[in-house]
């Protein structure tokens, strides 16, 4: 969500915003946002005294507005993510503070993605002048749920779900330019991959793996399009090298406190509890909305104090855990990246 005016004003207009615990809370990280998460990764140290660490699954371009209205809608654009925080007034500083987070471990960056929309279905409804998606442009958000769209890709977040071999190729195309991308951003190239929202094909492994990637991480249960307009449906149990040699593997555990019906710290305690049992790495599961401020700082603070309980009570009721960040993971098992 850009802004708070930007909600208020949608709410106003009709828009079903205020059902979604994202679009009411989530918006671009600030200096401040970062500093305050990374306080706490800094206070809550392992048995090897290393800090907790964040994985961001990142997102490192979005639409280029702007120039998409200045040629009539009829071609997409986009901006790296660098220009977005500047578009959104965040300071150089935010910047500075993921780079921070790199070198200090705490807050290592993987690969969701060029963007976290499915531009080539996004751009197709912008055509159409009298579309609620072309209303929701101009207040620079994209995630309108339209009833003329596979469910698996309502709301355009599906990046990598096409209708079409075109429009699969298009998809194609863009795991392997965000890789570039993520690579000017952060100097390394990634070595995970999380589809955005599920549906993948697993025709885009021959291109991660040619980016360089040597992991990728599945939901359970998952869509894949048949490039027909529907989909059909895979799960994926364990994690395990498949036969192009890509390690796929699961998360099974989930952190959420900002989502609505939040159960507190035990639920995830006890799946990680679960986890160690069955001699499993713990792999926590959780959103940007949980930390940032720039639509609540009350939210924030929250999210944040619960963070700070969950990394305590895991200390306290595990004093061995060692915490690692997603690239050291998947180096366990795919050898030094």
């Amino acid at each position: 969500m850009p802004n708070k005016e930007a909600y208020d004003a949608m709410l106003k207009m009709g828009f079903p915003v205020d059902q979604s615990h994202f679009d009411q809370y989530d918006t671009i990280e600030n200096a401040d946002d970062l500093e305050l998460l990374f306080e706490i990764l800094e206070k809550n140290r392992d048995c090897n005294h290393r800090a907790a660490s964040f994985t961001p699954f990142t997102n490192v371009a979005n639409p280029d507005f702007e120039k998409i209205k200045e040629n009539n809608f009829k071609a997409y654009y986009y901006e790296p993510y660098s220009t977005t925080l500047q578009r959104y007034g965040r300071s150089d500083k935010t910047l500075e503070l993921w780079k921070t987070g790199i070198e200090n471990k705490i807050f290592v960056p993987e690969y969701h993605g060029r963007e976290h929309l499915a531009s080539h279905l996004w751009i197709e409804e912008l055509q159409n002048p009298e579309s609620i998606v072309r209303k929701a442009f101009d207040f620079g958000y994209t995630s309108v749920k339209t009833e003329n769209i596979h469910p698996e890709a309502r709301g355009f977040r599906a990046t990598l779900f096409f209708n079409t071999q075109e429009q699969k190729e298009q998809a194609n195309a863009s795991i392997a330019d965000g890789v570039n991308l993520f690579e000017s951003l952060f100097g390394m190239k990634p070595s995970t991959f999380i589809p955005p929202n599920g549906p993948y094909h697993p025709d885009f492994d021959e291109t991660i793996l040619k980016s360089g990637i040597k992991a990728r991480v599945s939901p359970y249960y998952y869509a894949i399009p048949d490039g027909k307009g529907s989909a059909t449906y895979g799960k994926h149990y364990f994690n395990k090298f498949n036969k192009q040699g890509l390690y796929v593997y699961l998360r099974n555990c989930a952190f959420e406190p900002i989502g609505n019906g939040f159960p507190g710290i035990e639920s995830t305690l006890n799946q990680i509890s679960m986890a160690f049992l069955l001699k499993k790495p713990a792999i926590i599961s959780t959103h940007r909305v949980n930390f940032v401020g720039g639509l609540s700082k009350e939210k924030r603070d929250f999210g944040l104090k619960q963070l700070d309980l969950l990394l305590t009570a895991i200390r306290t009721k595990w004093p061995d855990v060692e915490f690692l960040s997603t690239r050291e993971y998947v180096s366990l098992f795919c050898g030094k990246i």
